[in-house]
């Protein structure tokens, strides 16, 4: 069943089994990739495509594609995981193609996520990981409302250099 969530610019629609590619590629975009994940290894479109999909079983709550509206053109993704029923968070990304980034999509875009996600899920905590080299992320996060609960010091290593994840 597909779901649309609207908002005044952007749409969150979820998965259509074309978006994996898309999502590959964003995933295994070299300059960008340290940006969002941890792991620095890149995997083949066919191993990448058969773990997104027991991701999509057994890690990920929530899986959104954003769009401007009534454009079918994906501009970033929106997703869900590590839900914790019994103490009542999870946790959630945003990533916007780097051609989109310089707008407010991946803040109107994480707003309309997490009020989804509070609407729909018994949460009362959203958790969100940024590296203090991402700098534009951090502000973003303090901009939205969040607030640094925790920091562990020197834990990402980066261009030459440990760097803090917040």
């Amino acid at each position: 069943m597909q779901c649309v969530i609207k908002s005044r610019h952007l749409q969150l629609n979820t998965l259509d089994p074309e978006d994996i590619m898309q999502i590959y590629k964003w995933e295994t975009e070299v300059e960008t990739r340290p940006l969002w994940q941890d792991n620095i290894c890149l995997p083949s479109a066919f191993s990448f495509s058969s773990g997104f999909q027991r991701k999509m079983e057994s890690f990920y709550q929530s899986y959104f594609m954003i769009t401007y509206h009534e454009s079918t053109t994906p501009v970033g993704c929106v997703y869900s995981y590590g839900y914790n029923r019994t103490d009542g968070f999870m946790h959630i990304s945003v990533f916007i193609d780097k051609n989109y980034r310089s707008g407010f999509i991946g803040a109107e875009a994480g707003i309309l996520f997490c009020a989804y996600l509070f609407r729909y899920f018994p949460v009362r905590k959203l958790y969100t990981v940024a590296f203090e080299y991402n700098s534009e992320s951090v502000k973003i996060l303090e901009k939205a409302g969040f607030s640094c609960e925790g920091t562990l010091k020197k834990h990402k290593y980066f261009a030459g250099d440990y760097y803090d994840m917040y």
